[in-house]
Formats: structure tokens, sequence, C-alpha cells
């Protein structure tokens, strides 16, 4: 569940907030408790004029396959090794290799390519 920041109905929150009576309400209170009070009070009004909405479940495309993230997350993984610790050449020709092994495996984006054919699609399964 997340909070539909688009339907949140300003008017009455704003109403509700101004109409507490804070000197009231923090009197006689230390800094650390007045924060409480507050952090509270601001907390059910935002739950009172925020509305929730349902968040789906992230799915991916019925072509990306386990071994196309697996690929994807060890070019990451390498890019971003190379960025924080190149000092050396072998840091970067291991990187090289690396990203080239990935480029290689991985299907060429772009709008003909977007539907892998059957080939491509057993060939990334057999490695």
């Amino acid at each position: 569940m997340g909070l539909n920041y688009k339907r949140v109905n300003f008017e009455l929150l704003k109403e509700e907030l101004s109409s507490l009576d804070y000197e009231v309400l923090m009197r006689n209170k230390n800094d650390e408790k007045c924060f409480i009070i507050l952090k509270e009070k601001f907390a059910t009004a935002t739950e009172h004029h925020i509305p929730t909405m349902q968040l789906g479940p992230i799915t991916n495309p019925s072509w990306f396959l386990h071994e196309i993230k697996r690929l994807i997350n060890a070019r990451k993984q390498s890019y971003r090794k190379r960025n924080k610790r190149c000092q050396t050449e072998l840091d970067r020709q291991q990187h090289i290799s690396t990203y080239q092994v990935v480029k290689d495996r991985l299907p060429v984006r772009g709008r003909r390519n977007r539907q892998f054919s059957e080939r491509h699609h057993e060939d990334l399964i057999a490695k």
C-alpha cells in the first residue's frame, strides 16, 4: 500500500492541523515530548486526508529470464567496481572483459529486437 499524494485533500488537512491548540498541547512539556506529540498529530491527520492506493506486483516480461537478470546484475557490479577502484590496468581490463561477455550474451535493444527468437531464447537457457 502506498500513499496517493495526487488525491490529497489539502484544505481539510490544513484545517485539521491549524485547528489544534498547540499551546495547550505542549504546555509544560520538554522538547522531545513536544516533537512526539506534533509527529503523532501530523501522522493521524495525514492518515485521515491522504488516501492510499494499491500497488501492483512488479512483473517482468516473459522474455526477461533469470539468466538475463543475472547478466545485467553482473554488468552493474562490474561497473560499480570499476568506478570505485579502477586504479590499475588489470582492474580496467577485468571490467572490460566482463562487460564484453555480458554485452555479447544479452540481446540487442531496439524496436526490431524486442521479441526474441526461439533460438536466442534457447541459447540463453543453455549457457
